[in-house]
């Protein structure tokens, strides 16, 4: 299997490495660091929501329903649900902390799976 291979590098596979792609991407966004356009695909649940949810609580994305498949795999769609997934303390750091953070957490994930393996 390649999974102990990529834990001995410390590389991640594509798959993941999209998803770290992708959370920095937002970081950027959220912090006002990307381009308008970009900014604009997504909005913050607080701004959605004239009340208190756990989701306002949280600073999370506001998820917006589809039945398309398309949209379902859209970068705002996408992005959204892995920016929410992401711990709340990690949304506020240094970007250098968030993207060592990021990474070691996805290391993890992928360790997780190679003990499943084994």
């Amino acid at each position: 299997h390649a999974i102990p291979l990529f834990l001995s590098t410390y590389i991640l596979p594509v798959t993941m490495i999209y998803v770290k792609e992708s959370a920095y991407m937002l970081y950027d966004i959220l912090k006002g660091d990307a381009p308008e356009a970009l900014h604009n695909l997504f909005t913050k649940t607080s701004n959605y929501h004239n009340y208190d949810t756990r989701m306002v609580s949280k600073d999370n994305l506001y998820i917006n329903s589809s039945r398309l498949e398309l949209q379902k795999r859209s970068f705002s769609r996408v992005g959204t649900l892995i920016w929410n997934s992401i711990d709340l303390n990690l949304h506020s750091s240094r970007k250098q902390t968030f993207k060592s953070k990021i990474h070691q957490a996805l290391l993890a994930i992928l360790q997780d799976q190679n003990d499943y393996v084994d």
